[in-house]
């Protein structure tokens, strides 16, 4: 192998390391929305499984970010219930629904 197509290989493994951390970051701050939210470890790994379609450790930064907006949402609506305010049922996130479809999609495959 050239002295070239070695860097390129070192580069390639630099790079998926770095994304590798990114991805790790990424879940721990969602770990910590869901912290925030008052849930425990358990329940976030699997509102994202079920949201995503993937088990936990498999999460992309995108899924990451597709989560953190549902938590968003549910934390907002959490927020206008905890100040008086009515939630209209459908801006809660049924996690039923997303447990149900989660399951269909993994026995489908």
């Amino acid at each position: 192998m050239t002295a070239a197509g070695k860097r390129r290989v070192e580069e390639k493994t630099q790079l998926a390391f770095v994304e590798r951390a990114h991805r790790v970051q990424m879940r721990e701050a969602l770990l910590e929305v869901g912290r925030q939210l008052g849930w425990q470890e358990q329940t976030v790994t699997r509102i994202s499984e079920a949201i995503t379609g993937r088990p936990w450790q498999r999460t992309t930064s995108t899924d990451v970010i597709r989560v953190a907006k549902v938590l968003l949402e549910v934390a907002m609506a959490l927020r206008g219930a905890s100040a008086g305010d009515s939630v209209v049922h459908s801006d809660v996130v049924d996690w039923r629904a997303y447990r149900s479809a989660s399951a269909a999609r993994t026995a489908g495959r």
